[in-house]
């Protein structure tokens, strides 16, 4: 459903050749009626002699600019430096109306619905300097695929 956007603003340009291999969703435990945690595993291939670190993610779901869900990363995970790195990343999704959703939704598929789209704020760490990105009106279905493009846009 979800994936996390592994970023790297232009402090070595070998950074962006960091490639997302795998990433799929393995596991969802409901907490409530409105909240999930979602858990993804990545197969990160980081070629660059720097490591970094992801230290927050918040973000909304929205539907017609009408947020429904509100996203936030449950634990910091890293990226290690040259080779693989296979981090499991826990994302807490809650839902601000999980009734209308349902309702709204007809039966469909929320990842294949072209109406959501997530807005986030990505933090993360290379050594002592600290940066954050901002994703603005990605499509859901789009989310897990959209880290590779994200990279090479820096």
């Amino acid at each position: 459903m979800f994936a996390v956007v592994v970023l790297t603003c232009g402090c070595s340009s070998r950074l962006a050749d960091v490639q997302i291999r795998q990433a799929g969703l393995e596991s969802v435990k409901i907490r409530s009626a409105s909240e999930l945690v979602a858990s993804f595993y990545l197969l990160v291939y980081n070629p660059s002699a720097l490591g970094f670190k992801i230290t927050d993610i918040q973000g909304y779901v929205k539907r017609k600019n009408d947020s429904v869900a509100l996203l936030k990363l449950l634990s910091p995970f890293s990226i290690s430096r040259k080779g693989e790195s296979r981090p499991v990343v826990k994302i807490a999704v809650r839902f601000f109306d999980p009734l209308g959703l349902l309702i709204s939704g007809k039966g469909k598929d929320i990842l294949e619905c072209e109406d959501y789209v997530v807005d986030a704020c990505i933090r993360f760490r290379k050594g002592p300097v600290v940066k954050k990105y901002r994703m603005r009106n990605v499509p859901l279905k789009d989310f897990m695929n959209g880290m590779e493009r994200m990279l090479k846009k820096k």
